[in-house]
Order: structure tokens, then sequence, then C-alpha cells
């Protein structure tokens, strides 16, 4: 879906970042523990502040 746009940033030179998912939260949410897997994600990513 987003193939086009990806490829147009990439031949600008842009690199993609490393995705963050959360799956199968209307089933079983576990939002405590998705909160501190997302803020991990970002120190991860962005670096810890």
């Amino acid at each position: 879906m987003y193939f086009p746009f990806h490829k147009a940033n990439e031949f600008l030179g842009m690199t993609g970042l490393p995705t963050f998912l959360a799956v199968d939260v209307m089933k079983m949410p576990n939002i405590e523990a998705d909160v501190q897997r997302y803020e991990a994600h970002l120190g991860k990513v962005f670096g810890a502040q």
C-alpha cells in the first residue's frame, strides 16, 4: 500500500525505522505491557531520555 511512498523516500536517501506492533488489542488487551514495550522501543530508536 505504501510501497511507492517508501521507494520515493528511499530515492531521496531516507531509510526506514524499526516498526512497533501492538496486536490482539481487542480480544486480549494488555495495555500496561504494550505501553512499556512502546516506551522501550522509542528509547531504542531515538535514545533514552
